[in-house]
């Protein structure tokens, strides 16, 4: 891969920041751009897609991109992930989808065992009651009420989808390196969806093409480059840890400054409460 970070001598740290700043503001373009969920998702996956080509061409050693049905299906799960994720922020508020996408961890540490068949740890069960309880205080049902519901289950299912993706990937990681996988999982998710997207790309105006070439190359293809080099020198605990905890952060407050979404109390503290959770998840699992 090209060593993005040793050209320019930025400092892991200051790299992971910067995705994971550009993976919060994905949420914020995506509700800003006027777009359907598919058509913000096709956009981002084919612009992702030649960015990555690029960068895969231009790294100092590029083997062919391997290509299996388990590829194939992992960028279907990233075009599932992407339009809940987008679909959610539209049908709510882009709070609340970042928050519920960060339920993901939770999904992993209940779907690994099944999936590696690894003994179950039930520890794993008071992560998921915890994030629970957080998306009850978010959804308002404990005041008798029921804010934003198809917002939230989107929300959960872009995290649940995303935590299947995660598992997959690593079950790729010995065929492929991640810029190619990704790059793949791209070119899959954009062919999957060209043809529910063809009729009405010609309605597209230039100023929401060029906010979707820069969710593809700056928020997806920049923000991993960055992240997945900044790995090579820091521990990976400390880069999930940031990503994990920051990226709703920093995608709240954007929504806030150029959207004018401030949340509610109730989605602070049932937000709260679910970063939290998964910030303890992420770090004890990396350290692990």
């Amino acid at each position: 891969m090209s060593h993005i970070n040793t050209v320019y001598k930025v400092p892991p740290l200051v790299s992971v920041h910067i995705a994971t700043l550009l993976f919060g503001l994905a949420g914020v373009l995506g509700a800003a751009v006027g777009l359907t969920a598919i058509e913000v998702t096709f956009g981002r996956t084919l612009f992702a897609s030649i960015a990555l080509l690029v960068v895969w061409w231009f790294s100092a050693r590029h083997d062919g991109a391997v290509i299996s049905v388990l590829v194939v299906f992992s960028g279907v799960l990233l075009a599932i992930h992407w339009v809940t994720f987008f679909a959610s922020i539209q049908a709510s508020t882009v709070a609340i989808g970042l928050v519920m996408f960060s339920t993901c961890p939770v999904f992993v540490a209940l779907l690994e065992p099944v999936f590696f068949r690894e003994p179950f740890k039930p520890s794993a069960l008071l992560p998921a009651v915890l994030v629970l309880v957080g998306v009850v205080i978010i959804s308002g049902v404990h005041r008798g009420e029921l804010i934003y519901a198809r917002g939230i289950m989107l929300g959960i299912a872009s995290g649940a989808s995303f935590a299947v993706l995660q598992l997959v990937n690593r079950k790729l990681t010995n065929t492929a390196g991640p810029v190619e996988t990704s790059m793949v999982q791209n070119v899959v998710a954009t062919v999957l969806l060209l043809p529910i997207v063809a009729g009405g790309l010609t309605a597209i105006q230039s100023s929401q093409w060029l906010v979707l070439i820069f969710l593809g190359v700056g928020c997806t293809a920049l923000a991993h480059t960055l992240f997945i080099d900044a790995l090579r020198r820091i521990r990976v605990a400390t880069a999930s840890l940031i990503a994990a905890g920051l990226e709703p952060v920093y995608g709240i407050v954007l929504a806030a400054l150029f959207l004018s979404q401030w949340p509610g109390s109730h989605v602070l503290i049932g937000g709260a409460i679910i970063l939290i959770t998964v910030g303890v998840m992420t770090y004890s699992h990396a350290k692990e």
